[in-house]
C-alpha cells in the first residue's frame, strides 16, 4: 500500500469514526451502505462496476477500511448498549466484499433484511448460496423482499417470492430465512396517478445514476397477487398448501426476526 492510499484510508477511518460517534443511541439498526454511490463501504451497485472496470490495486486498501467499519459499528453496539438496547448490522445493500468482511469480523448475528436468492434471479441485491449460509453460520437472518429484482425488472407474484423462499429455507435453514418485504404494510392503490409517479421515480433514479439494475417503469414494489392487508395471511395458506409445516410458518413470518432482535437488541 502506498503513501497516498494509506492517507485516504486513514482519512476514511477517522471521519467514519467521527461519524459512528454521532449516532443516536435509540439507533437499533445499522444499515451499512444505501443505493446512492458510496466511496465506501461500497454497495451491491458500486462494488459490482468495480470489479468489472477497474484492477484490484486497491483492493487490500478498501478491505481495511470494511473491516475497521464493522469493528466500530461492534464498538458503537457496546456504546449504544450502555443507552438499554443494541444495533443491528444490516447488510442487505453491502456489496459481495463488504457483506463478506462484516460477517467475518462482526461479534454478534447480523442481517440481510431483505434481499432474494442470486441463485434463483442472478442480481447485485440479491445473495448467494454462500453468504445465506455465512449470515446463518453467525446466527443471523436473511429476509426476503416484495421486489423486482426477484423476477428480472417484472412486478413480482407470490410465485416468485414463494420460488425464493424455498430455496433459501434449503439453503441456510428455516431457522434463518424470514420475510423482510421493503414495502409498506397497506395495500397500494395502483391506479394512473400511482404509475405515473412510479414511472417518474424510475426515470428520475436512473438519471441520476442511483438505479438498480433492470429498474423498470412498470416492475412495482409490491407482490401482484398479494397487494392487499391480509398478505402475510393468504401467504401462510399458500405455504400451508404446499406443506411447509404451522412452525415453519411462523419462524418465517416473524419468529426468527424475534430471536434474532431479542438476541441482538438486549442490553
Amino acid at each position: 500500500m502506498d503513501g497516498m492510499t494509506r492517507n485516504r484510508v486513514a482519512h476514511s477511518i477517522l471521519s467514519r469514526r467521527l461519524r459512528l460517534g454521532a449516532f443516536r443511541l435509540a439507533e437499533a439498526s445499522c444499515v451499512a451502505t444505501m443505493q446512492r454511490k458510496s466511496r465506501w463501504p461500497p454497495n451491491c451497485r458500486a462494488e459490482a462496476l468495480r470489479l468489472a472496470l477497474r484492477p484490484d490495486i486497491r483492493v487490500h486498501a478498501e478491505q481495511v477500511v470494511r473491516v475497521v467499519f464493522v469493528l466500530e459499528l461492534d464498538q458503537l453496539r457496546i456504546v449504544v448498549a450502555i443507552g438499554g438496547t443494541q444495533p443491528l448490522l444490516a447488510l442487505s445493500h453491502c456489496g459481495r466484499k463488504t457483506a463478506a468482511d462484516a460477517i467475518r469480523v462482526s461479534k454478534r448475528p447480523v442481517a440481510f433484511t431483505h434481499t432474494g436468492s442470486a441463485a434463483v434471479a442472478d442480481h447485485p441485491r440479491n445473495r448467494t448460496d454462500e453468504e445465506l449460509r455465512a449470515v446463518a453460520d453467525k446466527g443471523g437472518v436473511s429476509g426476503i423482499y416484495f421486489m423486482p429484482y426477484l423476477c428480472d425488472g417484472r412486478q413480482p407474484t407470490s410465485a416468485d417470492i414463494i420460488r425464493h423462499l424455498e430455496h433459501m429455507i434449503d439453503v441456510a435453514g428455516e431457522d434463518h430465512i424470514s420475510i423482510g418485504t421493503d414495502g409498506n404494510i397497506s395495500a397500494q392503490l395502483l391506479d394512473q396517478a400511482y404509475k405515473d409517479a412510479f414511472a417518474k421515480t424510475t426515470r428520475e433514479r436512473k438519471a441520476a445514476g442511483i438505479a438498480a439494475p433492470g429498474e423498470t417503469e412498470d416492475g412495482y414494489l409490491f407482490a401482484s397477487d398479494l397487494n392487499m392487508p391480509r398478505r402475510f395471511e393468504v401467504l401462510a395458506g399458500m405455504l400451508i398448501e404446499r406443506g411447509h409445516s404451522a412452525r415453519r410458518i411462523e419462524k418465517i413470518l416473524g419468529g426468527n426476526l424475534m430471536r434474532l432482535f431479542g438476541e441482538t437488541w438486549k442490553a
